[in-house]
């Protein structure tokens, strides 16, 4: 009767987990609404002071990191549910939508400003 309970309890958390797993997938897949606009905004203060604000670029790079995140801390997951099938594509699909928008402004940037001084980049790791 033990053994019973114990695998119930084993299940119940692993459903658990991949419920969690899956609805935060959805949230995430939700957050690039705001990539667009994020972009827009970075390209217009680009375009209006001709530099990229940080804020907007490490936006990005966190949007991207949580994702990572997801797909590693869920990746010992074994099951046969088709909703956290569903999620992994999620999670991948928004990875590509936030990778890309952080493409375009890295192009976008470098079209108006041309590459960067490495001379002057790497001086600035020289010490005398």
């Amino acid at each position: 009767m033990t053994t019973d309970v114990k695998m119930a309890e084993q299940r119940w958390v692993q459903n658990q987990h991949v419920t969690t797993a899956v609805s935060r997938a959805k949230a995430f897949r939700g957050s690039t609404r705001f990539a667009m606009p994020l972009t827009e905004v970075s390209l217009w203060i680009l375009y209006l002071s001709g530099s990229l604000l940080e804020i907007w670029v490490v936006c990005q790079l966190l949007a991207l990191s949580y994702g990572a995140q997801w797909l590693n801390h869920n990746s010992s997951l074994v099951t046969a549910d088709g909703d956290y099938a569903d999620a992994v594509a999620k999670v991948k699909t928004a990875m590509v939508i936030w990778a890309a928008s952080l493409l375009f402004i890295g192009v976008v940037y470098l079209v108006l400003k041309g590459s960067p001084d490495w001379q002057m980049i790497l001086d600035l790791f020289v010490v005398e």
